[in-house]
């Protein structure tokens, strides 16, 4: 159901499905300045029966051919008479493939995968042509890769709302760079599909690695060349960092904050995955892999949007569980620094296209698990226990560069989570305003019952030489355990 259906009369509604599709943007913005928050589940749920009474009198909306026709009162009292199910998506995913005429769908980013060879040779053009570019050149390989982090600003936003609109501007940037190529104006960034090992014409030039043609920094001088491990070995190490299932978990996701914190997750393990280059941010847009690797992240945030109808603005809205939107809709907290673009100016998803719709990562009915529920909800116990372990309070400062935690069960790693950040963050305007993180391991309860339990914190180093970092350097985090239970 969208906005085109919502008078329809349904017998027993949910928000996700229906009742979020009630209120266009003129509704949200003219009751939010009263009190009334209809941007939100919590909001439209504490304000039902108001909401019914104004509705079905007709004094709501106020313009007269906006009033609410009698099925669409008609859904929302039994909406309310159900007591208000959040509901989810029980359609099969088919319809993610965008239904645009030919004239107007988008070009399709492609699965890196799929590329016949002449695709792959006009790619690889474009990517030399832009690598040969002289450094102060605005699309250049190397102007664009700065954005990221160093050379200084730091501009890059992470574990943050901001972190998914922010990399999708920055993916559009350099694909019309490479479109800025004669003879590749209709190009598209293709994607590499995390869960699939890397293809081979990955570790072929000009997409093995790139030379930086002058400093980054100090530590990253001219010459450098960017390192990454090979094919076979970063798949190993993404199912290792049990990446897939992360991404599922976050696709099943109903609400944006829980999407992004586990998609951000996913993406943390599958940087460090990847080497040496790629485990921080300090200079892991030069390697180019970064570039399709990151086009994926943009895939499965369209692909959520898709599935949870959240494609427009005001869609979108409904399904953010925070009533803080300040970092989507007012300045200067909305900010994408260094680009002109806004965080609300990033949401529209009908503008892009992508080859697949990952429905093979998504479940039949998108729930989520969770250790903390509101008493109203109804949920379930799985049949083999999983737990949640959370160290909180990580004082991230003062580590230098990416870090994993582990879960480690009689000596043994039985869980683990890499926190993908800078060497130097202190100098993240986003990192010093979250100064201590947590990190979430799941596990099955089998793997660690009766035994001696620990959690470790291991600093990765770029040049390879990780070590252990006793607890106490990092603020002495807390560990909280929780039985995981599915949300109906």
């Amino acid at each position: 159901m969208g906005v085109e259906d919502r008078d329809k009369l349904v017998e027993h509604p949910t928000f996700l499905e229906h009742i979020r599709f009630f209120f266009d943007t003129i509704d949200i913005d003219h009751m939010g300045v009263r009190g009334f928050d209809l941007a939100t589940y919590d909001g439209v749920k504490s304000n039902a029966i108001q909401i019914h009474a104004q509705t079905k009198s007709g004094k709501m909306p106020k313009e007269p051919e906006r009033r609410w026709p009698a099925n669409r009162v008609k859904t929302f009292k039994n909406w309310i008479f159900d007591k208000f199910p959040m509901g989810v998506d029980r359609a099969k995913v088919s319809y993610l493939i965008a239904t645009l005429s030919p004239a107007a769908a988008p070009p399709a980013r492609r699965d890196a995968t799929n590329l016949a060879q002449a695709e792959i040779d006009r790619l690889a053009l474009a990517f030399k042509t832009i690598m040969d570019r002289a450094p102060d050149h605005p699309q250049s390989y190397f102007a664009l890769a700065d954005i990221h982090w160093f050379p200084a600003p730091v501009n890059c936003l992470h574990h943050e709302e901001r972190y998914n609109p922010w990399h999708r501007i920055f993916i559009d940037r350099f694909e019309k760079a490479l479109q800025s190529v004669t003879g590749c104006e209709d190009i598209t960034l293709p994607y590499w599909d995390i869960v699939k090992e890397p293809p081979k014409w990955f570790f072929q030039p000009p997409f093995d690695s790139y030379v930086l043609p002058i400093d980054a920094a100090p530590e990253y001088p001219a010459g450098l060349k960017t390192e990454r491990y090979s094919a076979k070995a970063i798949f190993k190490n993404i199912l290792a960092e049990d990446v897939p299932a992360t991404i599922r978990d976050a696709l099943d996701a109903p609400k944006f904050e829980r999407f992004t914190e586990l998609i951000e997750q996913a993406h943390d393990d599958g940087h460090v995955s990847c080497g040496p280059t790629m485990r921080t941010p300090d200079i892991a847009a030069f390697d180019p892999i970064f570039w399709f690797f990151h086009c994926n992240w943009e895939r499965l945030w369209w692909a959520w949007q898709k599935r949870m109808h959240a494609t427009t603005l005001a869609a979108f809205r409904q399904t953010l569980e925070n009533a803080d939107t300040d970092w989507l809709d007012t300045p200067p907290f909305n900010e994408l620094k260094p680009f002109q673009e806004t965080a609300d100016q990033a949401i529209d998803a009908t503008q892009y296209l992508y080859e697949d719709a990952a429905q093979h990562l998504f479940s039949t009915v998108a729930r989520v698990e969770s250790g903390n529920i509101v008493a109203d909800r109804a949920f379930r116990l799985h049949r083999k226990s999983r737990l949640s372990v959370r160290v909180k309070d990580i004082a991230r400062l003062r580590i230098r560069g990416s870090f994993r935690v582990h879960l480690v069960a009689n000596g043994k790693t039985v869980a683990q989570h890499a926190f993908f950040q800078g060497t130097e963050p202190h100098r993240c305007p986003s990192c010093v305003t979250r100064e201590k993180v947590s990190v979430d391991l799941r596990v099955d309860r089998s793997a660690v019952a009766g035994k001696r339990l620990e959690v470790r914190i291991e600093a990765l180093s770029v040049e390879g030489k990780d070590r252990w970092i006793p607890l106490s350097e990092v603020g002495s985090p807390s560990i909280n355990v929780r039985e995981l239970l599915t949300v109906e």
